[in-house]
């Protein structure tokens, strides 16, 4: 809303979704896409089977950050890991933020 609580909402959108590798390329850890396909999100859970040439390493959900995203910590995961999942409770989810601008009293 306005004042910056989080809550559900429906979603009915397309978004990229991809899978990622990691590549050694001389000093640095480099990830690369294995695979990128935008998909219609039409329900609040889906389920994705791909078969990569590489190892994954990790997987998201508008991984490019394309959509208006207040937490877009929570878009990726590493397999093997758990993945964040927001808490959009009443009460919960991210505090207000207040900004003021003009000359302070």
């Amino acid at each position: 809303d306005s004042l910056g609580k989080q809550k559900k909402a429906d979603v009915n959108d397309y978004m990229d979704v991809a899978v990622f590798t990691k590549k050694q390329d001389g000093n640095k850890t480099k990830e690369s896409p294995l695979i990128v396909q935008r998909i219609r999100m039409d329900k609040p859970e889906k389920t994705f089977t791909w078969n990569v040439k590489s190892l994954p390493h990790s997987a998201g959900i508008d991984p490019y950050l394309k959509l208006i995203d207040r937490t877009p910590a929570n878009n990726s995961c590493d397999f093997g890991e758990k993945p964040v999942i927001p808490d959009l409770s009443p009460g919960g989810g991210m505090p207000a933020i207040m900004v003021n601008i003009g000359k302070k009293e």
